[in-house]
């Protein structure tokens, strides 16, 4: 059996708590050699949305400046691909199976898999980076999308059709705006503001009055006060984006730009380069219309870097650029390659090396990076499950101890390296619980996705079976979500073993599970997804039968 995943799994705690010399509680004597953190996450934005990608369907400069003046890492992997459990291990270092939502019973099957979905929340009662980093002394900011659990907020909904002008209906968008900012409070942040709980179209207070729309000037707007509030103390921000997920970004583009998630402001913001112009731009260099919803992402970023240059801190701010997810190939919501591997980026001028590095990261990773660069130790029960990638990011090593990275979504578990790819998908066992009780729990999750991705295109399988016992038919009880966009993959997408080599392969068409060539291999990635599972709650038929 190889142990190299679970070596790093086991060793990654032990490494980080005592790597960093100093307590939570004892900070350097020098706050203003304290670097600040900046982490950037982008909602969907697809691989040709990236100019220094694909510099003849985008146009992102500032992005491209933190992949070109900084370490870009082409083997970047997001632990799930839907936005819940993907922001929650951004926010807490842990993978979303860890959260403790999922102990809930209606998040496992009988036997106890985790079916981790949209039911990652962040906790307020457990370590995550903010609330870490605010006990070591940093004041920490968050602005933006958040779609990780409430802390008990609750929203206020207008009538249907109400007028956003009314002054009832004005007071009452406010009023959520202000206790979604005190709800998020409680996570760990020192300042709160310009938020939104969710996707827009979540919100039935801005559905009910037409206000679906993006606004990043908004965003863009609550960075840059938090950066001028406190720019002379070391700062954490989470600075998230609404942008490029739907609602169309175009089209929001064009609208009334005072729609906000708090209501109508009262008059449009000037604080990044104007909607016209974003849309100019495109037109003038030729670029299809979709650039511009990249654009105007990369402007609010334009701004931040600048306002930073204006204190004279650019070379004391590590700034994170992490895309949740990826869109390739109809993948969302699957563990294929264009889903799971994403742009990430590590920028530090005067820190970090302008590089191309080939080390297998993970988003878990993100915490140990940020406690390795900010010199905090973490709390023991912190239980992080990543290894740091500064040393890598600074040139001052190749690669970390990673070499596959684990991710997790519904029924699927993967682990993906720099060229070989394995994914399991296992439905619960029918010899544990009967036909009627397995094809219950199966809707249940599915229905669940559906009803948060309206704009996916559904596939009955009429063919399907449950994976262990090779029958009986399924009937339509399994639906395959897939964009319209359909990825070559998808005619695997129900073998229980999928092996596939990236490097020959990487539209992931040819499973290798079942060729005895690969059979070593296979075994491999298997013992490898063994070790991992073993170190995580919930089992996984028959690679964790057991806790």
């Amino acid at each position: 059996m190889h142990n190299s995943f679970s070596n790093w799994f086991s060793a990654v705690c032990f490494a980080v708590l005592l790597a960093c010399i100093p307590s939570l509680d004892a900070a350097p004597a020098n706050d203003s050699d304290r670097p600040n953190v900046i982490f950037i996450i982008v909602d969907d934005q697809d691989r040709n949305q990236f100019g220094f990608l694909s510099p003849d369907t985008a146009m992102t400069p500032n992005i491209d400046r933190l992949a070109n003046e900084g370490t870009y890492f082409p083997n970047g992997f997001a632990t799930s691909t839907v936005c819940t459990p993907s922001r929650y291990t951004c926010l807490t270092g842990r993978y979303p199976s860890q959260a403790s939502s999922m102990n809930a019973a209606r998040n496992q099957t009988p036997e106890g898999l985790r079916v981790v979905g949209f039911n990652t929340y962040v906790e307020v009662d457990r370590p995550n980076i903010p609330n870490v980093l605010q006990k070591a002394g940093y004041k920490t900011g968050l602005v933006g999308k958040w779609h990780v659990g409430g802390n008990g907020y609750r929203e206020e909904v207008p009538p249907r059709g109400s007028d956003p002008a009314d002054p009832e209906v004005a007071a009452m968008l406010l009023r959520n705006q202000e206790n979604l900012v005190k709800a998020l409070k409680g996570f760990g942040f020192d300042y709160a503001a310009n938020l939104y709980a969710g996707n827009a179209m979540d919100s039935r207070a801005l559905k009910n009055t037409g206000m679906i729309e993006h606004n990043m000037e908004w965003i863009t707007k609550g960075a840059l006060d938090f950066i001028d509030r406190y720019h002379a103390e070391p700062f954490y921000l989470f600075f998230s984006t609404t942008l490029p997920h739907s609602p169309d970004p175009v089209k929001s583009l064009k609208s009334d730009p005072r729609i906000s998630a708090a209501g109508l402001l009262t008059e449009s913001i000037d604080v990044q380069p104007s909607r016209d112009s974003v849309l100019k731009r495109v037109k003038d260099a030729g670029l299809p219309m979709s650039a511009a919803e990249s654009l105007w992402v990369d402007d609010g970023i334009g701004a931040i870097l600048d306002r930073l240059d204006h204190y004279g801190i650019s070379e004391n701010t590590l700034i994170l650029f992490f895309n949740d997810h990826g869109m390739e190939f109809g993948s969302k919501s699957t563990l294929y390659d264009g889903a799971v591997r994403t742009p990430i980026m590590a920028y530090w001028p005067g820190t970090i090396k302008a590089q191309v590095a080939e080390a297998v990261v993970s988003s878990v990773d993100f915490a140990p990076t940020i406690f390795q660069a900010t010199d905090v130790t973490p709390p023991a029960n912190m239980d992080l499950r990543g290894v740091s990638f500064l040393d890598v990011a600074e040139g001052t090593a190749k690669r970390t101890s990673r070499e596959f990275a684990y991710s997790e979504l519904g029924y699927t578990r993967a682990l993906t390296g720099a060229d070989w790819k394995y994914l399991s998908f296992r439905l619960p066992d029918s010899a544990a619980m009967s036909t009627e009780e397995s094809m219950k729990i199966q809707k249940k999750y599915l229905n669940d996705v559906k009803s948060k991705h309206a704009w996916v295109k559904w596939e009955p399988d009429p063919g399907a079976k449950i994976p262990h016992t090779g029958g009986p038919p399924g009937g339509d009880f399994l639906t395959r979500l897939t964009f319209q966009e359909k990825g070559p993959f998808l005619h695997n997408y129900y073998d229980p073993d999928q092996l596939y080599h990236l490097s020959e392969d990487p539209l992931e068409s040819n499973n290798l599970a079942s060729n005895p060539e690969y059979t070593r291999q296979l075994t491999r990635m298997q013992d490898e997804l063994s070790n991992a599972l073993n170190t995580l709650p919930g089992t996984f038929a028959d690679l964790k039968p057991k806790e």
